[in-house]
């Protein structure tokens, strides 16, 4: 995910950093999201899209583990 970030949108990927703080906006987050699904096939359901699960590299990483974990 870090090497899409930098690859695909020239973001500096900052440990702990929320994607606000990079400059991550929304748009861009929907193309992470698309990012897994296409590249991992992790699928993260709309109802588990929320704040907490999104703010951050941290965050979604955990989310789309616990995804993984689920399948």
């Amino acid at each position: 995910m870090e090497l899409f970030l930098a690859d695909n949108m020239g973001v500096q990927v900052e440990p702990g950093a929320s994607f606000a703080h990079m400059g991550v906006d929304s748009m861009a987050i929907l193309k992470i999201l698309l990012f897994l699904e296409k590249e991992f096939g992790i699928y993260i359901p709309d109802s588990e899209l929320t704040w907490e699960n999104i703010r951050s590299i941290d965050s979604l990483a955990t989310a789309a583990q616990a995804q993984v974990s689920s399948t």
